[in-house]
């Protein structure tokens, strides 16, 4: 009889080894190649504002540097159907696997809220990750929230700027979230922790609507 027939290899994570099931099939012999699951994902802080650069990390100890890893980042919703935001290609340095991310908004379906939302607290965009190494994947990530700021200045016509405390309404173009508040002395709108995206700047009894990013 010759020699069986070799079939090609499944990869197993090291804590699922003792519960799955291996079937080696009659003639055939099938390698089972046992990896180190990657532990601890997580993201270098947990808020950031648009534009920040963040650090996706998880700890996989066992493979050497230069082992490619996957990362994949999804936008998380309330209802379980989550969004696939990127795929980041990283790798294992020093026992972690790591990349880098620049977020810049965009704006989704799930970001316009109609007649039915109204009511509904607006929550700051959320994301998760996963990493793949070797073929097995980590659990998913903690979450992490972005936000913005706003910051500018109304003025006059001819460059004065308002200093007369006027009242303001801020609604996002988006989400229809809505900020309002006076300007102060100098004329400036600053709010913080506030949704991504673009606002209407109204004015009432004063100032025409007004886009503002």
């Amino acid at each position: 009889m010759g020699a069986p027939e070799t079939a090609p290899p499944i990869t197993i994570a090291e804590d699922e080894l003792l519960s799955h099931p291996v079937v080696i099939e009659t003639g055939k012999s099938q390698p089972v190649v046992v990896q180190r699951r990657p532990t601890n994902p997580k993201w270098s802080k947990d808020k950031a504002r648009v534009g920040d650069e963040v650090e996706l990390s998880a700890d996989a100890s066992g493979d050497p540097d230069g082992t490619q890893a996957a990362f994949t980042i999804f936008e998380h919703d309330a209802d379980g159907k989550h969004d696939k935001v990127v795929d980041l290609a990283g790798r294992v340095q020093g026992g972690k696997a790591k990349v880098k991310w620049k977020y810049v908004y965009t704006q989704d379906r799930d970001d316009v809220r109609g007649p039915s939302d109204r009511g509904k607290p607006y929550t700051l965009p959320e994301y998760f990750f996963v990493v793949e190494v070797n073929g097995v994947k980590s659990a998913r990530s903690p979450i992490l929230k972005f936000n913005t700021s706003l910051k500018f200045q109304v003025r006059y016509p001819g460059g004065e700027p308002v200093t007369d405390e006027w009242r303001f309404i801020l609604r996002h173009k988006a989400s229809r979230f809505v900020i309002e508040g006076k300007l102060d002395k100098q004329g400036f709108v600053k709010v913080d922790d506030c949704p991504p995206g673009g606002w209407f700047l109204e004015v009432p009894g004063r100032l025409p609507r007004i886009e503002v990013k």
